[in-house]
């Protein structure tokens, strides 16, 4: 199963609030489901709540803010992780970048650590021409493994890293491993003040 086929709902880092996007120091979830969105709420806090439309095809949606900011996960094979690159333009386009046209996600060859150190230095040299990560993982939650896979979509560059270890990992030994998705705080460069990111770590076969 591909991170684009049958899921059950989605994590998300953040919420908007006045029109206006704000970082969550815990996991919100959402889904069109209310059996899941309860399954949600009763295992890892939060409540239920109806949202209407989020947009013209999503139809009716319940999120969960949940209490929890770590969840153990399964990632079962590698159509499950997207990593293609866009760049973005000033005036917020974005255009797919030939690795992109040319396949799904950018592997590192070499060694996990070769491979994630090379991808990621590559990566970074290019923030400046605005090239940002268009990642889409999907996966089982270890404590809810019957409720379906989930998806989380995100740009951010923390998880860059983490999962071309995944990547690796599932390449080098041929079935599912266990991860832990969480949103860790970190201060902002220059600043006195945190933010959370969502970050993703290999644990061990799945």
């Amino acid at each position: 199963m591909d991170c684009a086929a049958a899921s059950v709902g989605r994590f998300r880092a953040g919420t908007v609030c006045a029109g206006r996007p704000v970082a969550l120091d815990t996991w919100r979830v959402t889904t069109s489901d209310m059996n899941v969105a309860r399954s949600i709420a009763a295992r890892f806090g939060g409540k239920p709540k109806r949202l209407g439309q989020e947009g013209a095809d999503n139809g009716d949606m319940v999120e969960v803010t949940t209490t929890t900011a770590s969840v153990d996960v399964v990632v079962d094979r590698l159509a499950a992780i997207e990593t293609r690159m866009r760049i973005h333009g000033s005036d917020g386009s974005a255009q797919a970048t030939s690795t992109q046209r040319e396949r799904r996600s950018p592997l590192a060859r070499g060694s996990v650590r070769e491979g994630t150190a090379q991808s990621r230095h590559t990566l970074l040299a290019r923030v400046g021409q605005g090239l940002r990560p268009n990642i889409l993982l999907g996966f089982r939650l270890v404590e809810l493994p019957d409720v379906g896979q989930f998806q989380l979509v995100s740009a951010a560059w923390s998880l860059v890293e983490g999962l071309y270890v995944l990547i690796e990992q599932i390449r080098a030994e041929g079935h599912p491993v266990r991860a832990r998705l969480a949103l860790e705080s970190t201060m902002a460069s220059g600043k006195d003040s945190h933010f959370s990111c969502p970050v993703v770590r290999f644990l061990g076969p799945g």
